[in-house]
């Protein structure tokens, strides 16, 4: 639960930076930088004005399989509650991460927003709105919350992404686990520094689906991950730096063109940034503003056909973009 300073335990954390400084008295922000052992910054999800409506739980997430982590570092994440459909929140965090060789490419951390819904989990066939609203910045932490210039992060060597997670299975309990749901959907927002959804390189371009959502249209590619989930990403033909949308079309285009099962039980859908690579002593921050997700139960709408038919899995492609911690996202 959210109180005038965050209620987490800290035990863990060797260095702090900053801590229950607030940024703006009037919205009573805070901004919370541990330094970790193992010396990236991460922040905690700070407390907007929009979001003291209502209970929030802040969680530490560890990220088994991480080699190169040690027991210290922890994801943070935000749990939306849908009760109230005025519900968004702001967070922000900051890191850093020089690894080179096969850690460069790998996802270190997911800093997000997770939804809690009482509908949740629901079987694709019984989605009948699924909306994100939200905007967002990536950049320097001196500059955090300005405008994200892609020079900038070019300059810095940056590798980060900014997407929708969605994390499904045939069994309840398991769709609610990242680990333990056997499909995955990510509908990707913004990319740089090369970083790319798994199956990219490997697929047909000029044959895959494409859907345009709002004034956006993505491809589809698909792969597995290093836990063996089958992972469908949405690729936008541009960065975007929001969103207003419903996001249900991309997984009923899913279990209509008969990838997925309509069976199957989405559980888990977060909002966030996979950090992945900034150049020594570049520190990185992620800021998203007025985050909100909503589902609705419901006979699914009728449309959001894509502009080309369903290629076979082998046009997809199957092939992996990252190692070692990949699978956890």
């Amino acid at each position: 639960m959210w109180s005038s300073t965050p209620n987490v335990d800290y035990e863990r954390i060797s260095e702090w930076r900053a801590g229950g400084v607030p940024l703006d008295a009037k919205s009573s922000r805070y901004r919370h930088t541990p330094k970790y052992s193992d010396g990236c910054l991460r922040s905690l999800p700070r407390k907007s004005s929009t979001f003291s409506s209502h209970a929030a739980d802040l969680q530490r997430k560890p990220m088994p399989g991480c080699n190169n982590f040690t027991e210290t570092n922890f994801t943070y994440k935000v749990n939306l509650n849908d009760r109230n459909s005025q519900n968004s929140t702001s967070f922000e965090a900051t890191w850093e991460w020089a690894a080179e060789g096969a850690n460069r490419t790998a996802i270190h951390s997911f800093p997000n927003v997770n939804l809690n819904s009482a509908l949740l989990p629901l079987q694709l066939v019984d989605i009948f709105e699924a909306r994100l609203n939200a905007s967002w910045s990536i950049a320097p932490v001196a500059d955090a919350g300005a405008k994200t210039s892609a020079t900038t992060l070019a300059e810095m060597d940056v590798m980060t992404n900014v997407a929708l997670d969605m994390f499904l299975a045939e069994d309840e309990a398991a769709a609610n686990s990242t680990t333990n749901a056997t499909h995955e959907i990510m509908i990707w927002q913004a990319a740089y520094g090369g970083l790319e959804p798994i199956g990219w390189g490997a697929l047909a371009h000029d044959y895959a689906p494409t859907l345009k959502v709002g004034k956006t249209t993505y491809t589809l590619s698909h792969g597995y991950n290093g836990n063996n989930q089958s992972v469908y990403t949405w690729m936008p033909e541009t960065n975007l730096t929001s969103i207003n949308v419903d996001v249900a079309p991309f997984i009923h285009y899913l279990w209509r063109k008969e990838y997925l099962a309509g069976e199957l039980y989405l559980g888990l859908m977060q909002f966030g940034s996979e950090a992945v690579h900034s150049a020594e002593g570049q520190n990185i921050t992620f800021t998203a503003e007025s985050v909100f997700m909503d589902i609705q139960k419901g006979e699914p709408k009728v449309g959001g056909a894509a502009s080309v038919s369903r290629p076979a899995l082998a046009v997809l492609g199957a092939g992996l973009l990252v190692a070692a911690c990949s699978g956890l996202w």
